[in-house]
């Protein structure tokens, strides 16, 4: 059973949800500028390999008081800005 994220997030817009996230993957990755940061750009030509796709994912889950479930973990979700940005928003929600 997922629990119900409490706080700051139930007051977010989807437009303060995105540019959270958006600035979350900026500082998660430095060398990115955010013209770089369109939704069909592949995560993986951004610079993430698999220890820092576990990094963002912690950091993702911290920031937005979520649990990315076992099932969402897959090469889908991390594949683009917006797929795993579709899964934020999902479980923010």
């Amino acid at each position: 059973m997922n629990a119900r994220p409490t706080g700051r997030l139930q007051t977010m817009t989807a437009s303060s949800l995105h540019e959270q996230y958006r600035l979350l993957l900026l500082r998660h990755l430095p060398d990115v500028t955010e013209e770089q940061l369109l939704m069909d750009t592949r995560l993986p030509d951004l610079g993430l390999d698999s220890l820092s796709t576990v990094q963002l994912l912690l950091e993702i889950e911290e920031e937005f008081m979520i649990s990315i479930p076992d099932e969402l973990m897959t090469l889908e979700t991390f594949s683009t800005v917006g797929s795993l940005y579709s899964v934020v928003r999902e479980l923010a929600d």
